[in-house]
């Protein structure tokens, strides 16, 4: 008898380094491939970049389907917007890229996987492609919720419109002067005008705090200097 010492080992069972993250990261990233369909076992099996097979993802997941809901993978209505699976493409990309895409990189990348999106519906619903990537890095820093993240972004293109009895609380509170330069219409041929102190552009609400008595001269100064 050979007294070599044996080596016991159960071959059906592999070791692997990979964390959950990992796997799940995998998952999504065959979800993109497959058009965000539900994919099978057999399909996943398949796949010659997967990184462990569809049984190990059950063992280590308790089962498959609690590893694809912890991925986020689920049916999906072809052609509609998916905030969620537009981000994970957008993050795909910058990675193969190794920096933020560019419109032509993101658009190729989308007809590579077929994907329901251009770079326009990222334009429309984000923004546009530089205001995504600084969400990203804001949401990594902590700075914005996943939901914020995913909010579609609101064009604030039209002037907002001072009601006229904020207007004349406004001059009321300021006495009806300047509260840059004094000037009066009591004292001279001056033009007032309500002003956002923390422009409505960058955000500032039209309220009495942030609302100010300018003269026109003084407002157009303002202007220029943020300009």
């Amino acid at each position: 008898m050979d007294n070599k010492e044996y080596t016991f080992k159960i071959d059906n069972v592999k070791s692997t380094k990979l964390s959950r993250a990992d796997i799940i990261a995998k998952l999504k990233e065959f979800y993109i491939i497959k058009n965000y369909q539900l994919f099978t076992r057999e399909e996943w099996d398949k796949w010659k970049n997967k990184p462990i097979s569809s049984s190990q993802i059950h063992n280590l997941f308790d089962s498959w389907t609690d590893a694809l809901q912890k991925a986020g993978i689920r049916a999906s209505r072809p052609g509609r917007k998916k905030p969620v699976q537009m981000i994970d493409i957008f993050k795909s990309v910058w990675k193969e890229c190794d920096g933020v895409p560019s419109r032509k990189s993101l658009d190729n990348y989308l007809r590579k996987i077929s994907a329901p999106y251009t770079w326009r519906s990222y334009a429309t619903y984000f923004g546009g492609i530089g205001r995504l990537a600084k969400r990203i890095v804001e949401h990594q820093e902590g700075k914005i919720t996943y939901n914020e993240l995913c909010a579609p972004f609101k064009s604030r293109k039209k002037r907002d419109i001072i009601p006229k009895g904020l207007r004349y609380a406004v001059l009321k509170k300021d006495n009806e002067q300047c509260v840059k330069c004094g000037a009066s219409p009591k004292k001279a041929d001056v033009v007032l005008e309500v002003d956002h102190i923390i422009p409505w552009s960058k955000g500032g609400p039209t309220e009495l705090s942030n609302l100010q008595t300018l003269c026109d001269r003084c407002n157009r100064g303002k202007k220029d200097k943020e300009n």
